[in-house]
């Protein structure tokens, strides 16, 4: 009946057991942060009916992220970031993001620092209508920002700096009202800024360098 795990900031080392989601049916906080965790991330870990946050970030853990995460429908927070983890090289997009989007409860999507190597799907503009935060800063993702990104209302911090983006900033990143924090920067963006970014009232920082960009 365990409802809570968090062994964060420890040496723990090898693979996360595929086993777990049946040993542990009422988890709904699962936090294993800062070890040496390594191989894949089980597919059955998308087993944890009731998990409303999953925290694997800062350790090893590579192959592909697990296409069937859209089954975790309570999840709010999904913390990937800094590990060696990858996309199939089959597909041009990133797959599992397009999975994501039956967790309407999402408020939060950190995957920072991983090894993608895709694009991001139009699809990224269905996620939860909760999202706060979504970073992917350091992917290697390419290609463009999709437009649909305009449709994320709630989202106040999105960063996805340093990557190899390309075309323009779409000008539906002026209909995030809410937005704080923009990082676009060391990224392969050209044209205009939009100007819809200079009436976003709450934005406070903002991070454009080392593109080819104009006013």
């Amino acid at each position: 009946m365990l409802q809570i795990l968090s062994l964060t900031e420890n040496s723990i080392s090898g693979n996360l057991p595929s086993s777990i989601a049946n040993e542990l049916p009422d988890l709904e906080l699962l936090y294993l942060s800062g070890n040496r965790l390594s191989g894949e991330i089980p597919v059955s870990i998308s087993n944890f009916s009731k998990l409303t946050q999953l925290d694997l970030g800062y350790n090893s853990f590579s192959g592909r992220v697990p296409m069937n995460l859209g089954n975790l429908q309570n999840l709010q927070v999904l913390d990937f970031g800094d590990n060696q983890l990858t996309n199939d090289p089959s597909m041009l997009e990133l797959d599992f993001l397009i999975s994501l989007k039956n967790c309407r409860k999402l408020k939060m999507i950190d995957l920072g620092n991983n090894y993608f190597d895709g694009i991001l799907p139009k699809t990224l503009g269905n996620l939860s209508a909760y999202l706060e935060k979504f970073s992917a800063y350091q992917c290697h993702i390419r290609g463009i920002i999709p437009n649909e990104i305009g449709n994320l209302s709630n989202l106040f911090w999105l960063d996805i700096g340093v990557n190899e983006l390309t075309g323009r900033i779409p000008d539906t990143l002026g209909q995030l009202r809410k937005l704080q924090w923009l990082s676009l920067g060391e990224n392969k963006l050209r044209g205009p800024v939009p100007t819809g970014l200079c009436n976003l009232e709450h934005l406070y920082l903002v991070s454009l360098e080392s593109n080819r960009l104009s006013q």
